[in-house]
C-alpha cells in the first residue's frame, strides 16, 4: 500500500504541479508538502490533508488508511452532533440557554 507521501507526490505530478504551485493552490507550505512526500511528516494534520485534497480535486479519504478513517469518521460525527446541538440551542429562550450553560459549568467543575 502506498503511504500518504508517495500518493501525494503521485497526485501532484499527475496534475503537473510543482511543490510551489501546490503550496499556493492549497495554502499548505512547500516545506510541509515536501516533508509529507518524503515521509518526514508521517501523520499530517487532517486539515492539511483536506486542503491538499481540495487543491488536487480529490477526496481527502484517498489519503486515509483504516486507522485514520476511523479518526476522521469520529471527527465528522462530532461535527454533525455539534451542528444538531447548536441548531437546537439557537432556538431556545435566553433563560433556557443560561440554564444549559450553567449545567455545562457544573460538569466542567466535576471533571477538574
Amino acid at each position: 500500500m502506498e503511504n500518504i507521501g508517495e500518493l501525494l507526490k503521485e497526485l501532484r505530478e499527475n496534475k503537473n504541479l510543482t511543490l510551489k504551485e501546490l503550496a499556493e493552490k492549497s495554502g499548505v507550505g512547500p516545506s510541509t508538502i515536501s516533508d509529507i512526500e518524503t515521509g518526514k511528516a508521517k501523520n499530517p494534520r487532517i486539515d492539511t490533508l483536506i486542503n491538499l485534497a481540495n487543491a488536487l480535486d480529490t477526496e481527502v479519504n484517498i489519503f486515509l488508511d483504516n486507522q485514520n478513517k476511523a479518526k476522521y469518521k469520529k471527527l465528522e460525527d462530532y461535527k454533525e452532533k455539534n451542528q444538531i446541538f447548536f441548531s437546537k440551542f439557537d432556538k431556545l429562550s435566553d433563560n433556557a440557554k443560561d440554564k444549559i450553560i450553567k449545567m455545562i459549568e457544573i460538569f466542567e467543575d466535576e471533571t477538574n
